[in-house]
């Protein structure tokens, strides 16, 4: 389904509809199959495919929804068998009867709208904070974008650390109340700034590298989002050398600020005078390549240049002996360099 949405929205976007993201959140009342398992995220939508806030309702028993047009469908066809779908009209709310059994009724009710973020509950219970993490694989941990952290705290801020290490820039989007949880270890002694809105310093330290970070907190929802440098990334997803299975290229959207990103793998030694040959080259989105490395080896991608990891630990699974270079580039239908560097 992802793939298959990917495709028809990188259309959508060819024939000049407008582009923008939807929150997407489902609760758990019903126990409903989630497309996105149960995480919270921000996802595409266009003027064909708006966004939606609505509920689900089963036997007295309501879960909230927010999501875009396709996604709503997709759960209402896994979870009720629904097939049939009117064409949209504008009407707040659209009713659609489900069919959920026997001696059992069931209905999903929804609005649309098509701006950043506007299916997001006007009064929710709790605060939302865009969710990032780029830059941490001295960390040992992966680089994810497009998720949404629900912060315990009503009253917390959203916060955003930036800097960066020889290899990539660093970037962590997240919860304030959230960060000592989630990178407890690597954040070590140092004092926390206290929480309140405003610039600070602070670091994180893990297998002898620093990084010295700009903290940064905001109030009030999604707060920590960039919504003017938010625009799609196309990525055409290849595989050339090694193990390669011969698929046609495919294009694809990326996750909210998710870069494309291509890892070349080269041989460790070549002859005087000849430069090292790419014996494999994979591209797509960044998060989906993450199947190229050995376990325990993570990768950051550098901002729209190369990398080549000659003496570090990263590891591809394919033949730990290869020296993977990591390039990436992220702006819309970018194409990653292609420089291995010495």
């Amino acid at each position: 389904m992802q793939i298959i949405y990917s495709i028809l929205l990188f259309c959508c976007l060819l024939n000049g509809l407008s582009a923008f993201w939807c929150y997407h959140s489902l609760t758990r009342n019903l126990n409903l199959i989630d497309p996105y398992n149960g995480t919270a995220q921000l996802i595409h939508g266009t003027n064909d495919n708006p966004c939606v806030n609505g509920t689900i309702t089963k036997n007295g028993v309501t879960d909230n929804l927010s999501t875009n047009y396709m996604t709503y469908k997709s759960i209402l066809k896994t979870n009720f068998n629904k097939q049939a779908f009117p064409a949209l009209t504008g009407a707040c709310p659209t009713y659609t009867p489900l069919k959920s059994g026997p001696n059992q009724s069931a209905m999903a009710q929804f609005c649309t709208c098509t701006t950043n973020n506007c299916n997001v509950a006007s009064t929710p219970h709790t605060l939302k904070c865009q969710s990032q993490r780029k830059g941490f694989a001295y960390l040992r941990l992966a680089d994810t974008y497009g998720q949404v952290e629900e912060c315990a705290d009503p009253n917390d801020t959203c916060i955003t650390i930036t800097g960066e290490t020889r290899s990539s820039n660093i970037s962590y989007k997240g919860c304030y109340g959230n960060l000592m949880s989630n990178m407890n270890w690597a954040v070590g002694l140092q004092p926390l700034p206290k929480r309140a809105a405003g610039c600070s310093k602070m670091s994180f330290t893990g297998y002898y590298v620093t990084a010295y970070c700009d903290f940064c907190q905001y109030s009030g929802q999604f707060s920590n989002v960039d919504w003017t440098n938010s625009e799609p990334i196309t990525c055409t997803s290849e595989h050339t050398g090694l193990e390669a299975n011969n698929e046609v290229p495919s294009t694809k959207l990326c996750a909210f600020n998710e870069p494309c990103a291509r890892i070349i793998a080269s041989p460790r030694s070549f002859p005087n005078n000849t430069l090292p040959a790419h014996l494999m080259t994979l591209q797509g989105c960044s998060m989906d390549l993450n199947y190229a490395f050995a376990q325990g080896s993570y990768a950051s991608y550098p901002d729209n240049q190369c990398y080549t990891h000659w003496a570090d630990a990263l590891q591809l699974d394919v033949d730990g002996t290869l020296i993977p270079t990591l390039c990436s580039c992220d702006t819309p239908n970018c194409t990653p360099p292609d420089s291995i560097i010495y």
